[in-house]
C-alpha cells in the first residue's frame, strides 16, 4: 500500500556579499562578488502510513551558504541591470535590475 499525505520544505536565506568594482563608470562597471552566510531549512511532513496511520513529522536546521561570482557585469544609470557568473546558493548565472543611488 503507498504512503499519502503532504511535505513542506521552506528556506530562508542570509548571505551578506562584499562587491570589488574592477572597473566603474556612470553607466558601466565590472565586478567580482563573495558572501557567505546561513540557510535555515523547515521540512514538515503529514502522512497516512501502509498501516492507516496519520503520522507528522518535522526537522529544522542551519546550514553555511556561499556565493561567489568571478565576474560581474552593469549597466545603466540609476536603474541598472546586471549579469553575474560564478557559483554558490545564487546558482551558476544570475541577471536581473537594481536601483542604484
Amino acid at each position: 500500500k503507498a504512503i499519502i499525505g503532504k511535505e513542506t520544505n521552506s528556506y530562508f536565506t542570509v548571505l551578506p556579499a562584499v562587491k570589488l568594482d574592477w572597473f566603474r563608470r556612470s553607466n558601466f562597471g565590472l565586478y567580482s562578488k563573495i558572501g557567505a552566510g546561513i540557510t535555515i531549512r523547515n521540512e514538515k511532513a503529514d502522512f497516512t502510513n501502509d498501516k492507516g496511520e496519520k503520522q507528522n513529522a518535522s526537522d529544522t536546521g542551519v546550514h553555511f551558504n556561499w556565493q561567489m561570482s568571478i565576474l560581474g557585469v552593469e549597466f545603466g544609470s540609476s536603474i541598472r541591470g546586471f549579469v553575474e557568473l560564478g557559483c554558490g546558493e545564487q546558482g551558476v548565472a544570475l541577471a536581473g535590475i537594481r536601483f542604484r543611488l
